[in-house]
């Protein structure tokens, strides 16, 4: 399990996702015994990866971690696991032991893992997790292959595997009933904003610290509610606006321009005053989220199992 103080620092860093922090916990940690697969998965920029790599670091559990997209075969992947879990457990100058430091089927995948785990400074390794980000993005995969990654720690006892997949599991899709589901879902609009209030505002030169604290928290919801919500942006999207936006919306407080009748700039003013940035980003997002159809994929081999 994870520690209070653990679990307070990985909050505080990436908020709103405190529920699947302990469920991973619960499942990873070394003084339990963890299911052999476990399945974490959710839409793009959900903080996955993240919080599955921190919560594993703060476990202290041994485990290794490889990002499928970086893979360009299945052969290459599987290539990828092993050396990734020599290097882990201090075991990359001795890759000529364990095949030569290749592999092409995952029966031998399982095997050389198996050795690795066994030969770990001459002590069973009692766990070790093996993690695959975006292994349903994997290309040039049999469909078969995901499955068979899964059942390696049916396999190994000592060995769990995590898949994260960045769309949304159907029934029985690893062929096996009973495994551990943690779902990410996409930040709602209070989750989204309070996430970026987190951070203080992005620094203007000549706007008072007190103006800033007190716009600052009306122009990040008018962002999302105008350009974030409709066009189901990411965090680091919303972001990224929030601080190219900021300076532009606050400069006639900046250079000292005069608010409509001589008061001073109320945020429901700034508003006003800037509807043509606002309708500028959103047909720039919008434009952005255009996207050709992606071209016909090949078959798929069948050879790596």
């Amino acid at each position: 399990m994870l520690r209070a103080e653990s679990l307070r620092s990985i909050s505080q860093r990436w908020p709103c996702r405190e529920v699947q922090t302990r469920q991973l916990a619960c499942l990873l940690g070394s003084g339990i015994s963890s299911p052999s697969t476990v399945v974490v998965h959710g839409i793009s920029a959900t903080c996955k990866s993240t919080i599955v790599r921190a919560v594993l670091s703060s476990l202290a559990v041994p485990h290794a971690i490889v990002r499928s997209t970086e893979c360009i075969t299945g052969r290459h992947l599987l290539t990828k696991i092993l050396w990734a879990t020599l290097e882990a457990l201090g075991l990359k100058d001795e890759w000529e032991r364990f095949g030569k430091g290749r592999c092409e089927h995952v029966s031998t995948l399982a095997v050389l893992l198996a050795e690795c785990l066994a030969s770990n400074a001459g002590k069973k390794t009692e766990k070790f997790v093996l993690v695959l980000d975006e292994i349903d993005r994997q290309r040039e995969a049999p469909q078969t292959l995901l499955a068979a990654l899964a059942r390696l720690g049916e396999v190994i006892p000592s060995l769990c595997v995590v898949l994260i997949l960045s769309s949304t599991t159907r029934p029985l899709f690893l062929q096996s009933a009973a495994v551990p589901h943690i779902s990410f879902p996409p930040y709602t609009r209070k989750e989204a904003i309070a996430i970026i209030l987190n951070s203080e505002s992005p620094p203007v030169h000549g706007l008072p610290q007190e103006t800033a604290a007190k716009l600052y928290p009306h122009f990040v919801s008018a962002v999302y509610d105008s350009l974030v919500g409709p066009t189901a942006s990411s965090i680091p999207t919303f972001r990224s606006i929030c601080e190219k936006l900021w300076p532009q919306f606050v400069s006639p407080i900046v250079t000292g321009e005069t608010a409509p009748g001589g008061n001073e700039w109320e945020f429901s003013r700034l508003l006003v005053k800037n509807r043509a940035l606002f309708r500028q980003q959103g047909e720039a997002a919008l434009v952005h989220h255009i996207r050709l159809p992606p071209p016909h994929s090949r078959p798929s081999p069948t050879s790596l199992l």
